[in-house]
């Protein structure tokens, strides 16, 4: 008998021995973990089905890449330290780079930083398989180009060490749609970069939906997409008085934004920089619902953000 021959079984039982520990340790995940809800982040409908499972991009992974942007952390080993609010739907509260002794917190891997100096971070659960057949229900997020959109949010249970493990899902309570107004207007000039973006709000669920808002739109901010760290603009929005909007079940709320104006241009080093002719700079953006600052309401955080923009259209 020759190595080969030898070792080939020790080989198999090793591999047999780990694939039984990584399953017994999901199930006990599964079964004893803390459970809760990640919100994911409105994607292109067309990629997000990839055969038998689902493509999931999480809102707080793309909060904790600017964290760790912003505070040069890097790890292979991060952690999301959360805070769930009423609907169970956890928050990023902070990153860290050694695991914490108390609360709530899931691990992620991260990855050297890109050409755009953005780290690459993964939880190791963005893969949602689903039985066959059994999908029709997730293409209600699927729509067309520009559609209404209804994110997941997946139900997680969490190890002890943070690990996570999708155990089910459910749709948010609120559909939003993003698109630009030269993209629906056969009118337009092709070749022209589209400038009014246009967000809608729809309160899909039960209750009142309460949001702060005025004519400038100060109770919305323009973040980065792939940090949704905010874009510097060219307005003062810090004495805003923003009025309080009661959406009953059913009603929907518009944003309808004119990028080419001074307020919604980008802090340049001169001269603002027009994000409706210009975005070398920056990967893309998204709108994101930020209520009153100084008190933001339980709702501002139930509020999805815009589908990622940029000067070619909504992707």
């Amino acid at each position: 008998m020759n190595k080969a021959q030898i070792w080939l079984p020790v080989v198999l039982v090793a591999q047999l021995l780990i694939l039984a520990t990584i399953v017994s340790k999901h199930e006990n995940i599964m079964a004893n973990g803390e459970v809760v809800y990640l919100r994911t982040m409105p994607v292109d409908p067309r990629d997000i089905f990839r055969g038998d499972y689902v493509v999931l991009d999480y809102e707080l992974v793309h909060r904790a890449k600017g964290l760790m942007q912003e505070n040069n952390l890097r790890a292979d080993n991060v952690y999301l330290n959360l805070r769930t609010n009423q609907r169970d739907v956890a928050n990023l509260v902070s990153v860290d780079s050694t695991a914490p002794t108390l609360g709530l917190f899931v691990r992620g891997f991260a990855s050297a930083f890109d050409h755009s100096y953005l780290p690459k971070l993964q939880l190791g659960i963005e893969k949602y398989f689903v039985e066959q057949g059994a999908g029709k229900e997730l293409e209600a997020i699927r729509g067309e180009a520009q559609s209404w959109q209804t994110p997941l949010e997946m139900r997680v249970a969490l190890g002890s060490d943070g690990t996570p493990v999708i155990t089910g899902h459910r749709f948010s309570p609120i559909r939003t749609r993003t698109r630009f107004a030269e993209q629906e207007d056969a009118l337009a000039q092709p070749d022209a970069p589209p400038q009014h973006l246009e967000f809608s709000i729809e309160n899909s669920r039960l209750a009142p939906l309460t949001l702060f808002d005025d004519q400038a739109h100060c109770g919305f901010a323009l973040v980065h997409a792939e940090t949704l760290r905010p874009v510097a603009l060219n307005r003062n929005c810090s004495k805003a008085v923003l009025k309080r909007i009661e959406l009953f079940p059913g009603d929907r709320y518009q944003v309808e934004i004119d990028l080419s104006q001074l307020q919604w241009q980008a802090k340049g080093q001169s001269d603002p920089l027009s994000l409706a002719e210009v975005d070398r700079a920056w990967n893309g953006f998204r709108l994101v619902y930020q209520g009153q600052v100084d008190t933001p309401t339980a709702d501002a955080e139930q509020i999805l953000s815009a589908r990622f923009f940029r000067r070619g259209g909504v992707d």
